[in-house]
């Protein structure tokens, strides 16, 4: 062994051991808890840092017989969070490493804690310094009155030269739940967090944190819904010369929950008129009143220029009410509560978005499940009406009501768990601002905008996060287009097709491709499909280096050049 870093190493894992210690450390107290971990630690030597890998970590909890446990109803599992939080705190006290981000999350009926574990210690043989991240994640799940911790999960992450590149090329880290807008020539991203975090880049790439709406919770929000301090899934508008960011508050694992309102005038923190206002709560929903739930506000004007306010997570699916424009609250001449969507079996529907165009509404969600890091199945989907009200069908002609929705964007490779979007317009183009899971980097969140794509047939697609580029009017050349690329349908995983100039597709059997405008026409031959070819059709890319559509049986095609 090269060398060992000295014992501030052992806390990198601190935070994952307390996910595994079982239930009975959870009913004893913080003494029984520490002397639990110093015994653990006390055990371990790592070798140099660069060479840990997370399965070391399970093997050393087989040999210690240490496994996840069922905690009994949510205040204990609160408690339970409550008091991880509060060792960490107290051991980076007397051991030279910090811990960042500790967050305690909580939605429906998950509850997750995030954080980083930053290492600052000297390898003893060459008496270097050595610095290194570990992100921990702990997820636990209500399934009837107990809840087990589903998923868990450590990581070390890259050099901290190589965090910093990430942070630029993949989006910006720990973003949940993005909301966006274009103020001048600067883009300002809100997203779930302890005071609502604020974001803003230049050019939707490049990411500067610039501070918090909030220092902490609204005084109305701490008396009335009682959580952990995290207000979720904030909205950003400008209407009637204001800003309007609306937000959510809730009570862990139930739909005592509650949207609220804050105004400014500018989004420039350097201007002197800078300054958020709270205006108080917009609408709440009450356990055993109401079967819905008051979170995830989305506010969209209609073609009258109606102001509107769509929200909703699980129970009975996505709610819409009308807006009082001068208050951004309820019309109290209006106060019919609309249901939008729904899934009457699976229930996991939430985050609505609604956007105009051309003569229909397009009611974006988010279905299944969030929060689970690598695990997560979240996936985007969409469906239109004619009417903001309703109904809204998707491609198949089902309704959202009946559970209803087209795909536009699921996980894949590297990217798990795609949802709660957003959507950007800036000038002709559209993009679909939303989070996801990094499976290369222990599941956390990280912020992605991809450029949204409109069919002929009028149904959007996703391209890839922030790259290619889509140019009315200027399609690509055939010349643009020949060559390797990474062909994936349904979002599994790719395969290796040679476009070749000839217009055939290399090493499969009459298979031939075409270039018409913007469209690229992928032709298969099938023996057990009418007419006996396949067909894909899809959008590409003005460079020649993305392509994205559906086949005839709704499948999304996808492509990257590889050469």
């Amino acid at each position: 062994m090269k060398g060992k870093i000295r014992h501030l190493v052992c806390f990198s894992i601190v935070a994952f051991m307390i996910a595994v210690i079982p239930s009975s450390y959870a009913a004893s107290n913080d003494t029984n808890i520490r002397t639990a971990l110093e015994k653990y630690l006390s055990f371990v030597a790592y070798p140099d840092p660069p060479k840990i890998e997370p399965q070391l970590f399970s093997e050393d909890i087989r040999v210690f017989g240490l496994n996840a446990q069922t905690y009994h109803g949510r205040d204990a599992v609160v408690q339970w969070l409550e008091q991880i939080r509060n060792l960490i705190a107290a051991l980076c006290t007397t051991m030279k490493a910090t811990a960042e981000d500790v967050k305690i999350l909580v939605r429906g009926d998950t509850a997750w804690l995030t954080c980083f574990i930053s290492l600052d210690g000297t390898l003893k043989e060459e008496e270097r310094p050595y610095k290194k991240k570990f992100r921990t994640t702990i997820v636990f799940e209500k399934r009837g009155e107990h809840w087990p911790i589903v998923h868990q999960h450590i990581s070390p992450l890259h050099a901290t030269v190589q965090n910093e590149a990430l942070e630029s090329e993949d989006g910006a880290r720990d973003v949940h739940d993005p909301c966006i807008i274009k103020a001048g020539d600067t883009y300002y991203i809100f997203s779930t967090g302890i005071g609502i975090p604020i974001r803003s880049s230049k050019d939707l790439r490049h990411w500067e944190q610039t501070g918090t709406v909030f220092s902490g919770m609204p005084d109305w929000a701490k008396q009335e819904i009682p959580n952990d301090g995290n207000i979720w899934a904030p909205d950003i508008s400008f209407f009637n010369g204001r800003y309007h960011l609306y937000y959510s508050v809730s009570t862990f694992g139930t739909n005592r929950s509650a949207i609220g309102l804050a105004t400014n005038t500018t989004l420039d923190p350097n201007s002197p008129d800078y300054h958020w206002v709270d205006q108080g709560k917009v609408i709440e929903s009450v356990p055993g009143r109401d079967d819905w739930n008051a979170i995830d506000p989305n506010f969209v004007m209609d073609e009258e220029e109606k102001g509107w306010l769509a929200f909703g997570s699980f129970w009975s699916g996505i709610k819409l009410v009308q807006i009082h424009l001068s208050t951004g609250k309820p019309d109290p001449d209006n106060l019919t509560l609309f249901s939008i969507a729904r899934r009457p079996e699976a229930h996991a529907i939430e985050a609505p978005f609604i956007i105009r165009k051309k003569g229909y509404y397009y009611l974006f969600v988010s279905f299944d499940q969030c929060c689970r890091g690598i695990d997560s199945s979240y996936k985007i989907m969409v469906g239109r009406s004619k009417k903001i009200t309703g109904a809204y069908i998707d491609r198949s002609g089902k309704s959202m009501m009946q559970g209803g929705g087209t795909l536009v964007l699921s996980g894949y490779g590297r990217w798990r768990g795609p949802g709660h979007n957003a959507v950007l317009t800036d000038g002709e183009d559209q993009w679909l601002v939303h989070h996801t899971y990094d499976a290369e980097i222990g599941g956390i969140p990280r912020l992605q905008i991809r450029q949204l794509i409109w069919a002929d047939d009028g149904w959007p697609l996703a391209a890839e996060p922030t790259s290619g580029i889509w140019s009315k009017g200027h399609p690509p050349s055939s010349k643009d287009v020949v060559g390797e690329w990474e062909h994936s349908v349904n979002f599994g995983p790719p395969d290796k097709i040679e476009l070749v100039a000839n217009g055939t597709i290399a090493g499969n059997n009459n298979a031939q491709w075409s270039l018409e405008g913007s469209k690229l026409i992928l032709r298969w031959p099938r023996g057990d499909t009418p007419g006996g070819v396949w067909i894909d059709k899809c959008l590409i890319s003005s460079d020649g280096k993305q392509y994205v559509g559906r086949n005839q049986k709704d499948v999304i095609i996808r492509g990257r050049k590889l050469h």
